[in-house]
Order: structure tokens, then C-alpha cells, then sequence
């Protein structure tokens, strides 16, 4: 799948990308500080958006914090991922 096919809906922001991540992290009882969150606004400023591996890989070492959360988050992150919208520049 190309990652231009998951872009529908309403623009949002890397802001909005990151808040919905870190529910459905949450909702997975993944643990995601409040401060987690806003270093992965500043790593999507600094990959892009388009690269799905670079997205996942800052994710990843901004998010998660314990080695026993990482399935729990490559599940999150997939279902992230093919729903998520395509951002609007950063503003």
C-alpha cells in the first residue's frame, strides 16, 4: 500500500498525529508521559510524515519507555497508521 492511500479525512497536525497515537497507546495501558508526546511533535517536525519507518522509528524512542510495551505498541502504531490523516503544515 502506498502511504499516499492512508491520507484521507480532515488535514490534522503533527500535534493532533501525536495525541492520537498516545491514546491508543493508553488505551493499549502503555504508559505515555504527557513530555513523551511533545518530543514526538518535535521528531515528526524534524522526519517528516511520509516515511513510515521513520515515523515509527522516532515513535518508538520517544514513546516507549519499557522493552515489554513494544508489541503493544507496533499494534497501536499499524492501526495509527492506516487511519491516520495527512497533517497540515506546522503552524
Amino acid at each position: 500500500m502506498s502511504v499516499g492511500a492512508a491520507l484521507t479525512g480532515p488535514p490534522a497536525t503533527f500535534e493532533a498525529w501525536a495525541d492520537e497515537l498516545a491514546r491508543l497507546l493508553r488505551a493499549a495501558e502503555v504508559t505515555v508521559p504527557v513530555d513523551s508526546v511533545l518530543t514526538f511533535v518535535a521528531a515528526l517536525d524534524e522526519v517528516g510524515a511520509f516515511g513510515r519507518q521513520a515515523v515509527h522509528d522516532a515513535a518508538l524512542l520517544t514513546l516507549i519507555r519499557r522493552p515489554e510495551d513494544h508489541a503493544s505498541f507496533d499494534a497501536s502504531f499499524d492501526r495509527w497508521w492506516d487511519g491516520r490523516t495527512a497533517p497540515s503544515s506546522p503552524g
